[in-house]
């Protein structure tokens, strides 16, 4: 299922960690995106719904994407701040291209010393693009 979250725009009051879920794979393969608090892969993740948004307190997450045997594909560790907006994303296609979990922290352009608004930029900039290649 390609693009199954159209649109999202951020609360700018919202104090918690907010996460929009995409699912913008256009394969054939069944995967599930999943989160656990911690460090490290627990048994207690939970699932997360395509075209959703989320809050999240503040810390440290493991966000995977699991196939259809529930075998991870890939985790990717996520830090959640006060505040934070970040994106969870299933991408690839049915040319051939695997499905893959990309997670973007709007954060970590601010941190790095780059411009506040670098992140909320390429926030934009990643929606466009998939919007574009489902388009295309």
């Amino acid at each position: 299922m390609a693009a199954t979250f159209y649109s999202h725009a951020f609360s700018v009051a919202q104090e918690s960690a907010q996460v929009a879920v995409v699912d913008a794979y256009d394969g054939s393969s069944q995967g599930a995106l999943k989160i656990a608090q911690g460090n490290k892969r627990r048994a207690e993740a939970v699932q997360l719904k395509p075209g959703t948004a989320v809050t999240l307190a503040a810390g440290a997450y493991q966000v995977s994407l699991d196939d259809a045997s529930g075998k991870s594909v890939k985790t990717v560790a996520l830090t959640a701040a006060e505040g934070g907006k970040h994106v969870i994303m299933r991408v690839g296609g049915s040319d051939g291209i695997p499905q893959e979990l990309v997670v973007f922290s709007g954060e970590s352009a601010e941190r790095s010393g780059a411009s506040p608004r670098t992140g909320a930029a390429l926030l934009g900039a990643l929606a466009a693009a998939v919007a574009a290649a489902l388009l295309a």
